[in-house]
């Protein structure tokens, strides 16, 4: 019996982060799927399961009404394309913001550390563009040093939409404002 995982790709992503001194490890997938695509089985595998949590948090549905880690509002600039793109590394920031929401008193930022990583089943058939007749599939943000070919899974880069978010959720003013 085929699995969905084996026709899908999507990107993995895990947040390391330590703030006031206590530590948060989580890990997402990307999409809005239901259920995720990474589930609590596939942590398993991990030296200390039990400190990893997985979580698919939703993001906003518009620019309006983001948080960062301190748990400023934020509303993303129109420049910022793609801004409810469900990745993996804005539903990891997201749940960090909610785990240190709040607390008092507002102290040091030691690390953030997000890795994410690409994922292609066996049997993954890329969508085709109907205008190039080439697969739609993005490889920009791949990692150096993967063909890409075949199935199986590599470090990558975050996407463009990405890229441009992140500095609001983890910064009080990101550097172009």
């Amino acid at each position: 019996m085929e699995t969905t995982l084996q026709k899908e790709a999507f990107m993995i992503g895990v947040l390391e982060a330590k703030i006031r001194g206590v530590e948060y490890r989580f890990v997402a997938s990307s999409a809005k799927q239901n259920p995720p695509w990474v589930q609590q089985r596939h942590l398993r595998s991990l030296d200390q399961p039990k400190n990893w949590t997985l979580t698919d948090r939703p993001l906003p549905n518009s620019r309006l009404g983001w948080k960062n880690i301190r748990w400023g509002n934020i509303d993303l600039p129109d420049t910022i394309t793609g801004v409810t793109s469900q990745c993996a590394a804005m539903k990891l920031l997201l749940a960090l913001s909610d785990k240190v929401a709040g607390s008092s008193p507002w102290g040091p930022v030691e690390y953030v550390r997000i890795v994410e990583e690409y994922y292609r089943g066996p049997d993954f058939v890329p969508e085709m563009d109907k205008k190039t007749g080439k697969p739609k599939e993005q490889i920009a943000w791949r990692g150096e040093g993967s063909s890409g070919k075949g199935p199986g899974s590599w470090t990558a880069h975050s996407c463009g939409p990405c890229e441009a978010r992140i500095p609001y959720l983890i910064c009080d003013l990101p550097a172009e404002d």
